[in-house]
């Protein structure tokens, strides 16, 4: 997975890009993954869902998004069903959608936890 998008940036400034924190803390990231599926499953969510609808996350560090930011992700993805926008509308369960949520949260608790951010997640739920 590492070398799957070199092209994307691991850190800006000194300080890690969403995609750096992920593939720089790796196992934290993927912390109680035990099966293959899942790593492939989560991964596939990185690179295909959360990391297209992160606003310039190739030239942002993770210290520079808002909470805000990070709670359109989710709703961003939602509104685009399967298809991406491509084709026709195709929605999500809501399983597949708190699954993108997780993995999101996950690499952000990482980076809190390293003191690369200091926001919090709040589904306002």
């Amino acid at each position: 997975m590492k070398n799957m998008y070199p092209q994307w940036k691991t850190e800006i400034g000194g300080v890690p890009t969403f995609w750096g924190v992920f593939i720089t803390y790796y196992p934290e990231c993927t912390e109680n993954w035990k099966a293959d599926r899942t790593f492939g499953k989560y991964d596939a969510i990185f690179l295909n869902y959360i990391l297209p609808n992160l606003k310039n996350h190739n030239r942002r560090s993770v210290d520079s998004y808002t909470s805000e930011e990070l709670q359109a992700v989710i709703p961003a993805i939602k509104k685009l069903g399967k298809n991406k926008g491509n084709g026709p509308f195709e929605p999500f369960d809501q399983k597949t959608l708190d699954s993108y949520e997780f993995a999101l949260r996950r690499v952000m608790e990482v980076a809190a936890r390293h003191y690369l951010w200091d926001g919090a997640l709040d589904t306002g739920e």
